[in-house]
């Protein structure tokens, strides 16, 4: 299984929605992924649009910045790559 991690903060939900639109497409296609995000900001709407979304890993936590994220979402993440 492949993980993409995204780590964001104050997202664009255009830019959000046209890569989960490119995400689904691949896994309608067989491609076998998880996206793990890990989000900021704990009053973002993202979580509204990818609710019931299987492959999506989502958690939504203030943090001390990237870096942290980044560690947060990969030990989230199940994928034997990353």
């Amino acid at each position: 299984m492949l993980s993409i991690i995204t780590s964001i903060k104050n997202p664009d939900i255009n830019l959000f929605l046209d890569k989960l639109e490119i995400y689904r497409i691949l896994v309608k296609n067989g491609l076998i992924l998880e996206w793990v995000i890990q989000d900021h900001d704990k009053s973002s709407k993202i979580g509204a649009y990818i609710a019931d979304i299987p492959f999506i890993s989502y958690e939504s936590k203030e943090d001390s910045g990237i870096y942290q994220a980044w560690n947060r979402a990969l030990s989230r993440a199940r994928g034997d790559k990353i």
